[in-house]
């Protein structure tokens, strides 16, 4: 095993109403909580170990009982845990940290950690157009800013900002939200389409270069900026992010508030029209690295598919929320419709694919096989439609498919140690992402990603086998949206025993995982080597609050380093997200 510690714990700790578990590696029956106070240990709580053998045999702890604030320790007869804290304020700090990643990924600012880089962006339309692209964010370890992912990252910001209101940290916020929205804003077309780019820096030649740039300042360089709509995702996530953030400004700046809702629109109308034929979606050019299936991500965006019923629900409730209109509710109550025939159906106690959604009518893959997507769209709009409109008829309809998806999550957490959902589920034979689509190491040698039965899912005549897996390129926005979802859900459902299942993932991702490490830079312990992949220099430093895609034990050998563990803005804003939800439930435990 990887792990430092025998005690696997959150290493920042917890609310004082929280479900409070550890696990433990070691051998004994019992332990005891110490408060720390004046350099004096004074034991306060007793329990017993619960022993579950899933990932080998492991000892769970709980100590939820205790409530007071205060500075803790666990002991045992072979040892003892790091100190953690149990405070109201638990997360403040954490949050503070997450942000400062925003600052250091601007890209043509000052404050980017590399200083004003990309200020040259820009394309020159048909029209003779000469159009700025300065601006935006650089999403993961390197400097590119996928709308699809950048947006999935400020969304979440924004949601984070609307729901915990933090007022010392408002200018920070508000600077981070109205960068994001300039740059998208400068993509829209008169059409309302999104101006394409994949990042690659102009001039760039593959028979010069070979096998990637061959120079360390190329991507520094200006990138080429292409006349022809990006992805479906990227446009239904522009227009959620655009009309949140209208509702953020809204009463601090009309002229902004404003125009962000303007280009939301704009989108909007556009993915009714010509947009609502965007399937097959191929980049107009492919990184010359590490992103040779990148176009597998979108193969779940077409008509009538769950991911596009989701996302076409999620920006209509967004658009709502911000201008209330019942062309929005018509729209979302529509695609839901069809969204909700595509689960699969029947009792989750007997048979754990139930909770789970074909990607289309005429598909043999699950919706539940694509990370990034699936798991920050059809769980929570489901919820949001029900919080939106109650009084629906249908509204009976989306609920029950969301209590499906809770069960699920629910049910899984029990089965190990860690209290972890699964990250993707796929049919046998039926997956999109058998091989990697974006490199790391872990990627490239799988050995941790082994696949669990899962379920049958029928259709038809034919039952299909399905599976699912811990581990996906970027597991930990699985992990981190199933948390979110779950604390919605406790609070739609009265159900406190969904926020003790999403306080487990908070946990994996904050230390209490198999290699007692925080997936959080400047947070916690043991982090893993980041990535950095050498396409440029000075390469990304370490950012406090950068979150990595998912570490596995592939992320700790040592031929891994430099090569795996990249950071990813949307899990730095959902964790944002997650933290706004957890604390908001504290009196739902």
């Amino acid at each position: 095993m990887n792990h430092k510690n025998r005690f696997l714990i959150n290493h920042t700790g917890f609310l004082p109403e929280a479900s409070k578990k550890f696990v433990y590696d070691g051998n004994a029956d019992s332990f005891t909580v110490c408060r720390l106070q004046d350099l004096k240990l004074t034991p306060v709580f007793e329990g017993s170990f619960e022993w579950r053998v899933q990932y080998g045999s492991y000892g769970v702890g709980d100590f939820s009982g205790l409530c007071e604030e205060g500075i803790y320790r666990i002991h045992t007869e072979d040892g003892n845990s790091r100190c953690f804290v149990i405070w109201e304020n638990a997360y403040d700090p954490l949050a503070r940290i997450l942000l400062n990643f925003f600052v250091w990924q601007r890209c043509g600012d000052e404050q980017g950690w590399n200083g004003a880089c990309h200020t040259g962006d820009h394309i020159l339309l048909r029209s003779s157009q000469m159009r700025s692209l300065t601006g935006g964010f650089h999403q993961s370890s390197d400097l590119r800013k996928w709308v699809f992912g950048t947006t999935l990252g400020l969304s979440a910001l924004a949601e984070y900002a609307l729901e915990a209101e933090p007022a010392r940290d408002q200018k920070i916020i508000g600077e981070n939200l109205w960068h994001g929205a300039k740059y998208l804003l400068s993509l829209i077309t008169e059409e309302g389409w999104l101006i394409d780019c994949t990042w690659i820096p102009e001039g760039y030649n593959t028979k010069l270069a070979g096998k990637g740039y061959g120079d360390y300042r190329f991507s520094w360089k200006n990138r080429q900026y292409y006349e022809s709509p990006n992805n479906e995702p990227s446009h239904w996530q522009t227009i959620k992010f655009l009309a949140l953030a209208s509702r953020y400004f809204k009463e601090s700046d009309a002229g902004k508030s404003e125009e962000c809702l303007v280009g939301a629109k704009a989108v909007w109308r556009y993915m009714l029209g010509p947009g609502s034929e965007m399937q097959n979606y191929d980049l107009p050019a492919y990184p010359p690295l590490g992103h040779d299936g990148m176009a597998r991500q979108y193969r779940g965006y077409y008509q009538g598919s769950a991911l596009r019923c989701a996302e076409l629900a999620g920006a209509a409730i967004k658009l709502f929320d911000a201008e209330p209109c019942m062309e929005y509710h018509d729209e979302a109550v529509l695609a839901l419709r069809q969204l909700s025939k595509l689960q699969v159906g029947g009792d989750v106690s007997q048979n754990p694919a139930a909770a789970c959604f074909w990607e289309g009518e005429h598909s043999d893959f699950l919706a539940n096989n694509y990370y990034y997507f699936f798991s920050t769209s059809v769980p929570i709009v489901l919820l949001e439609a029900a919080e939106t409109w109650p009084d629906d008829p249908d509204a009976a309809i989306w609920q029950g498919c969301a209590r499906l998806i809770a069960e699920q999550h629910n049910q899984k957490h029990r089965e190990n140690p860690f209290g972890r959902v699964p990250a993707t589920w796929h049919t046998a034979g039926h997956d999109r992402f058998e091989t990697p689509v974006i490199f790391s190491y872990s990627t490239e040698h799988d050995a941790s990603r082994d696949e669990t039965k899962g379920g049958i899912a029928s259709k038809g005549n034919e039952d299909f086998e399905v599976l699912y897996k811990e581990y996906s390129f970027c597991y930990n926005l699985d992990l981190i949206a199933a948390g979110v979802f779950l604390t919605k859900a406790a609070k739609h459902f009265g159900e406190p025993e969904y926020t003790q299942t999403a306080q487990r993932q908070l946990d994996w991702i904050l230390g209490a995982n198999r290699f007692d490490a925080s997936n959080v830079e400047g947070v916690g312990y043991n982090q893993p080597h980041r990535g950095i992949f050498g396409e440029f220099f000075p390469p990304v430093p370490q950012i406090p609050g950068a979150v990595f895609t998912g570490i596995t034990e592939e992320s700790f050998v040592e031929e891994s380093y430099g090569l795996d563990n990249e950071y990813d803005m949307p899990m730095v804003g959902w964790m944002l997200y997650l933290v706004s939800q957890i604390d908001g439930n504290k009196n739902k435990r």
